[in-house]
Formats: structure tokens, C-alpha cells, sequence
């Protein structure tokens, strides 16, 4: 009897491709095995899969790829830090932050991917994410607390947009009285062009809306600043804090560029408020807002609950 090719008369396996591309940046030869045998085993057979790195592995590598992957995994949260006022002015008041989490949701610091990412059109897409979901909460929160204000940042990318005022009334559009957004630039950004920059505040407060400047005080001709683009508030920088507790030069300074930002019509914000014994400095150099850990750190819900716990 005639005989069939030999391997007509083998066993069909059915395999799984695992594909794990290697980078330029890819020095490790274990690691990147390693990555394989994993990625093997997770394989089903007749199935083709592709590594994909964790959002923590890619921020350590590529930060602002991290964050477009987190924002495409909704991996980005918002977290509320509240502001108390030193001059008993009446509502709430609070800056959103955001954070990232990994798969396993480890939290990745934002310190990882903020610096850069408002250079690229990856901080409009963060800004957009930001502000879409505050203003979801805010919506919701307004009702039980008229009075509260959220004070957003946004990045360079955004200040640049030719359409900037548009897209954020689309993106607060059920939030019906403007004032309770702060739109919040940092003063390096505004400085690069400040007229273009001055024309985008203005027609935002004319919108209603507040405005604010974060980092304030680095800049050489920070009253150029303070002149043309008429803040709502001010946000110092956190070394005006440092060391102030014992140093009465940095008090005297302090009140004195108190005092300046007042006489534009500007509330002063000193943020990185530690310990308690700073508090009375603060108050005497005229400062209208504190906001730091001592008080109550970022959380994801807005509360003003945290005084019962100081």
C-alpha cells in the first residue's frame, strides 16, 4: 500500500504568535526575553499578540506617550485640593489636579509627563479630558454649594490655540455662571507672547469667566505681566514660602509683592503651606488664599470637611 507524505501522517498543533518589537532604547537582553516568555504564555493558541507596555514601563521611557496611552485607557483622575481664604471671602475654592494610574493602579507622579506635555498637542488633549470631567462635577456639586469655584490649569498648547475661548465654553457648556471657573496659565507660558496672551484672557473675562496665574514671581518683569493681563488671581511660586518662618527679609518681600498684585486688583494665592506656624506670616504679608498638604491634600471628591481633622 503506497505510503503518504510523512507529514500528512504528524499531529496539527495549533500555536500562538506572541510579536514583541524591540526599541531602540531596548539594552536589556533578559528583560526583553523575559517580556517574550510572558507575553508567550498569555498567547491563546491560533491567536497573534503584540506587547504592549505598562503605562508605568512606557513613562519611565517616553512620559508623554504614557500619557496619551493613559488618557486612551482612562487611566487619568482628577483629584480637588481646596484653597481656604485668610480675609473670610465667602464660597469654596479649588485647584483640580490630575494623576495617572497604571494597570495595577499604582499611581504614576504627574511630575513625570507635566513638565512636557503642554509643549505638544498632548497637553490640549489633557486639558480637554481635565476640564470636560470638572465640569461634570462641578454640575453636580454646584446645586448643594452655589458658591464654589474650581480653578483648572491649562497648558501652552491651549494658550496658543487660535480658538481657545470657543472650545472651553463648548467644553462648560451646563456650568451656566462662567465665574465659578478659574482658568489658570502658568506666568512662563503667558510671558512668551504676552500680547497674543493678554487678547485670549480678555476676551475669556469677558466670557465671565476668572482668570489666574500659577509660578508667579520668577520673571524679571513680572509687572509687565500684571499690567496687561488683568488676573482675577495670582498663584506665587512655592520659594516664597520657603524658609519664611524665620526670615524676615522673605516676610517683607512677600508682603511687599502682596502688595503689588493688590493694586491691580489681583487676590494673592501662596500655595505649599506645610505646618501651621507659617500661617500667621501669611496673613500678615496679605496673602488672600493659602492651599497646601497641612490643610487638606488633593482628594477625589470636593470636600470641605477637612477642617474636624487639623
Amino acid at each position: 500500500m503506497a505510503q503518504g507524505p510523512l507529514a500528512g501522517n504528524l499531529p496539527m498543533v495549533e500555536l500562538g504568535l506572541g510579536l514583541v518589537p524591540v526599541q531602540a532604547d531596548d539594552g536589556d537582553v533578559g528583560a526583553l526575553l523575559q517580556r517574550g516568555y510572558d507575553l508567550a504564555g498569555q498567547t491563546e493558541p491560533g491567536q497573534t499578540q503584540t506587547f504592549q507596555p505598562s503605562t508605568l514601563e512606557l513613562a519611565d521611557k517616553d512620559p508623554l506617550a504614557a500619557l496619551q496611552q493613559a488618557l486612551a485607557r482612562n487611566q487619568c483622575e482628577l483629584l480637588y485640593q481646596p484653597l481656604v481664604s485668610l480675609t473670610a471671602k465667602p464660597g469654596e475654592y479649588y485647584e483640580v489636579l490630575t494623576q495617572l494610574r497604571d494597570e495595577q493602579g499604582d499611581v504614576i507622579p504627574a511630575r513625570t509627563f507635566i513638565r512636557d506635555a503642554g509643549r505638544g498637542e498632548i497637553g490640549r488633549t489633557l486639558d480637554g479630558y481635565i476640564t470636560s470631567q470638572a465640569a461634570q462635577s462641578i454640575v453636580q456639586h454646584l446645586p448643594s454649594n452655589p458658591d464654589t469655584r474650581l480653578i483648572l490649569n491649562l497648558t501652552l498648547a491651549s494658550l496658543q490655540a487660535s480658538d481657545l475661548a470657543h472650545w472651553l465654553q463648548s467644553l462648560t457648556l451646563g456650568i451656566h455662571d462662567p465665574t465659578a471657573i478659574v482658568w489658570q496659565f502658568r506666568e512662563t507660558d503667558i510671558a512668551l507672547d504676552i500680547q497674543t496672551a493678554a487678547l485670549h484672557l480678555q476676551t475669556l473675562k469677558g466670557l465671565g469667566y476668572q482668570i489666574g496665574c500659577a509660578q508667579f514671581g520668577n520673571l524679571p518683569d513680572g509687572q509687565k505681566l500684571l499690567n496687561q493681563c488683568q488676573f482675577d488671581w495670582v498663584k506665587l511660586d512655592p520659594s516664597f514660602v520657603e524658609g519664611i518662618k524665620h526670615k524676615a527679609e522673605k516676610q517683607s518681600e512677600l508682603a511687599q509683592l502682596c502688595e503689588t498684585i493688590h493694586q491691580v486688583g489681583a487676590g494673592v494665592i501662596v500655595p505649599m503651606v506645610e505646618e501651621a506656624a507659617v500661617m500667621s506670616a501669611l496673613y500678615r504679608a496679605g496673602a488672600d488664599m493659602i492651599q497646601g498638604h497641612y490643610l487638606q491634600p488633593p482628594a477625589p471628591r470636593m470636600s470641605f470637611e477637612f477642617a474636624t481633622e487639623i
